[in-house]
């Protein structure tokens, strides 16, 4: 016999069904976010690599690297070493740093840098006359989170440092200053981010479940002529 058109109705709204139940279980976004690091701990230490400033006083720098990770610069700045008044611990690693030195004039209060690899960690040191300053974490195009903290040569140099959470990543920051003048950094520290298997976008999934589906199908099609 012939199915009805009663039947043949369930059976494509059991069908449909399933489907989108699928759907909205696979559609979810995960949030990102990040854990401040506001000192150069012992454990902040050990977890990470500290990229060293090995060029000579006043060369131009645009990168740096040791070979696992390049760290490339918006523009370049000059290679030193702090000439007094940087900071120490607790709140730096150390007085005298190799640091790095913006001398565009007149000054640009923004600062960007590219990881060449996804991070879990990464941190720097910042030193201004007096200025707020931001770093934004950023994973792609999408802004993970920032830090704001205000710096002044009283004071000495901060760290600006973050990990991940959420399983996000950081591939690159933004360094951005209200008061660009006197700009220097040092002691870049970084952890690479662990190899993670790649999640399926849901349209990939759907593709993989119709097979599945599709036999589901099947079988509720029998269990209807059956009934």
């Amino acid at each position: 016999m012939g199915e009805s058109s009663g039947e043949k109705k369930n059976e494509n709204t059991a069908f449909w069904g399933l489907l989108a139940s699928f759907l909205v279980a696979t559609s979810g976004t995960a949030q990102a976010g990040l854990v401040p690091i506001s000192q150069p701990t012992a454990e902040y230490i050990s977890s990470t690599t500290l990229i060293s400033i090995t060029d000579t006083d006043s060369a131009s720098v645009d990168s740096l690297s040791d070979g696992n990770l390049t760290i490339s610069f918006s523009h370049f700045l000059l290679a030193g070493t702090a000439p007094g008044r940087w900071g120490g611990p607790p709140d730096t690693e150390s007085d005298t740093p190799r640091i790095l030195v913006d001398v565009r004039m007149p000054p640009v209060g923004t600062y960007t840098l590219t990881f060449s690899q996804p991070l879990s960690i990464f941190g720097l040191e910042v030193w201004l006359l007096q200025s707020t300053v931001t770093l934004e974490f950023y994973n792609g195009d999408d802004l993970v989170g920032s830090i704001n903290r205000d710096v002044n040569e009283d004071a000495g140099a901060r760290l600006f440092a973050a990990s991940a959470t959420d399983g996000d990543v950081f591939t690159k920051v933004v360094l951005t200053m209200e008061k660009p003048a006197g700009f220097r950094t040092a002691q870049f520290r970084y952890a690479l981010a662990s190899v993670q298997a790649a999640v399926p976008e849901p349209s990939t999934l759907v593709l993989v479940m119709i097979g599945p589906l599709g036999f589901g199908y099947l079988h509720l099609r029998r269990r209807v002529r059956v009934l």
